[in-house]
C-alpha cells in the first residue's frame, strides 16, 4: 500500500551553542518551528514501512546573554543584556523506517537539510552607573554551514485513512556554524 499526502506542522526548535565566555552568562532557549511540504509512505508488509518527505522547515533558536561592564579601573559597574534571535530556512528531506503497532507508527530515519535563507536579530541594552547604550542589528545571512543532518524518531498515530497525527525529534550531527567563524558549535535540534 502506497501513501502520498500533504504534511503540516509545528514545534520547538533551537541551535544549540558551546560559547562560554569568560565575563559573561549565556542561556540558549527554544523558538517555535514550523514544517510543511508532502510525505510518501510505503506499507511493506502489514507491520513495516518505508517513508520519505520534501519539507519546507524553519528553525527558530533564541540566545539570552547578560555580561558584566568595568570602568577603566576594572571596577564592576554594571551589567549589559541581550537577546539573539536566529532563523535558519531548510529545504528537508528525511528517510524513515516505521514499524506499526496497531494504530500507532514508530519511526526511526535520517535527515538531510540544506539551507535556503539565514538570518539574525541582536537586541539589548546596557544598565549601568556609567552611560547606558542599547542596540538592535539585523544579519541578512548567518555564517553557516549549507547543510544539516541528523537522526529523527517519532510516533505517528493514525485518527483514520485519511488523518494523523505525528510527534517527532530531530538532532543534528553536524556543526552548521562555517570554518571560518569563532571556535563554537552549534547544532540544530527540532
Amino acid at each position: 500500500q502506497h501513501s502520498l499526502g500533504i504534511k503540516a506542522g509545528g514545534g520547538l526548535s533551537r541551535v544549540t551553542n558551546t560559547v562560554n565566555p569568560s565575563n559573561a552568562t549565556w542561556k540558549v532557549g527554544v523558538g517555535p518551528s514550523a514544517q510543511g511540504g508532502l510525505f510518501y509512505r510505503w506499507q511493506i508488509t502489514p507491520k513495516s514501512s518505508l517513508g520519505t518527505e520534501i519539507l519546507f522547515r524553519q528553525i527558530e533558536g533564541r540566545e539570552r546573554f547578560e555580561f558584566e561592564i568595568w570602568d577603566i579601573d576594572l571596577t564592576p559597574i554594571g551589567v549589559g543584556i541581550g537577546n539573539l534571535s536566529k532563523h535558519i530556512s531548510y529545504l528537508t528531506v528525511p528517510i524513515t523506517y516505521g514499524i506499526k503497532l496497531g494504530k500507532i507508527d514508530l519511526i526511526t530515519g535520517f535527515q538531510f537539510s540544506y539551507e535556503l535563507a539565514s538570518s539574525a536579530g541582536d537586541k539589548g541594552k546596557t544598565e549601568s552607573s556609567g552611560p547606558e547604550y542599547s542596540w538592535d542589528y539585523t544579519y541578512d545571512e548567518l555564517n553557516i554551514d549549507r547543510y544539516d543532518f541528523g537522526p529523527q524518531i517519532g510516533v505517528i498515530y493514525a485518527l483514520n485513512q485519511q488523518w494523523s497525527l505525528e510527534g517527532t525529534f530531530y538532532h543534528g550531527l553536524n556543526n552548521i556554524i562555517g570554518n571560518d567563524a569563532p571556535s563554537q558549535t552549534w547544532m540544530v535540534q527540532q
